[in-house]
């Protein structure tokens, strides 16, 4: 049933769109598994949160900004209009509800740059390099 209201919003969802395939199949086989992982890697504090969180969160942000770039295109270039003409559906699901998924993507990626950075950081620091200037 979530799939059919959805599909208000983009009726790719309706039909075996070969973009909305292979965009959900890669979730599902990736990024869903490594999102588990990355949860009990944030429970268990281990290193390799914030690896995994890095690629999860660019895999997920590649695939929303794919997801909006072919929509967009193919409405102005094909006139191909994948949403219900009443503007609610639009923004209120395909552009609302999608927005989180690069929002928070965002967040976590700026994140995790910043706690690898820092571990290098303190790493050099340890063994006593010291930053060139260039």
């Amino acid at each position: 049933q979530l799939w059919k209201e959805y599909s208000l919003s983009d009726s790719r969802y309706m039909t075996q769109d070969p973009f909305v395939v292979c965009m959900e199949t890669i979730t599902a086989v990736f990024w869903g598994p490594l999102s588990f992982f990355c949860a009990y890697a944030v429970l268990a504090r281990s290193p390799m949160r914030h690896p995994v969180q890095l690629i999860v969160s660019l895999g997920q942000l590649y695939g929303d900004v794919l997801y909006y770039c072919i929509c967009w295109f193919n409405e102005l270039l094909n006139g191909l209009a994948y949403s219900r003409p009443e503007r609610f559906y639009y923004w209120a699901y395909f552009v609302l509800c999608n927005a989180f998924w690069i929002v928070i993507p965002l967040i976590l990626m700026a994140q995790s740059v910043r706690e690898i950075s820092a571990a290098f950081s303190r790493g050099h620091k340890a063994n006593g390099e010291v930053k060139k200037s260039q």
